[in-house]
């Protein structure tokens, strides 16, 4: 419990500033003022119209932030000696095992790119203008 709660703590201010942020940003549009003044509740427009499009920032903020927090899991396994990829790459390297050690990383960096696919359709979920298209 501690170790995740030790990663999402570092991941979560940063995530808090840029979705505050977007959501500041949204707020004065020009499609939320025309929503506005069509009288719709105040709960739909914060719902439906600032904080859904606000996401699109908050997912490719979290999307390159998992590959810190990717980073930051081989420190924090190590800490809590708690087992992982981290601890396995972290003992690899003590004892010299490069096998083990190339392994680690190209699993990792394979999660990263995983990762950053997956943030790639939500944002193409969430707005489809940056679809691109051929």
């Amino acid at each position: 419990m501690a170790p995740a709660v030790t990663l999402g703590l570092t991941l979560a201010p940063r995530i808090a500033q840029v979705f505050r942020a977007s959501l500041l940003e949204t707020a004065t549009q020009e499609h939320v003022r025309a929503a506005w003044l069509k009288e719709i509740s105040l709960r739909h427009l914060r719902w439906r119209h600032i904080s859904a499009n606000s996401l699109g920032p908050v997912s490719s903020v979290i999307g390159l932030e998992l590959g810190g927090l990717l980073g930051g899991a081989v420190i924090t396994e190590s800490l809590f000696n708690w087992p992982g990829v981290g601890t396995v790459t972290v003992q690899a390297i003590e004892y010299k095992d490069y096998p083990v050690v190339v392994a680690a990383v190209v699993a990792i960096a394979a999660l990263f790119i995983a990762i950053n696919t997956a943030v790639d359709l939500v944002n193409r979920r969430l707005d489809p203008r940056t679809a691109v298209s051929l």
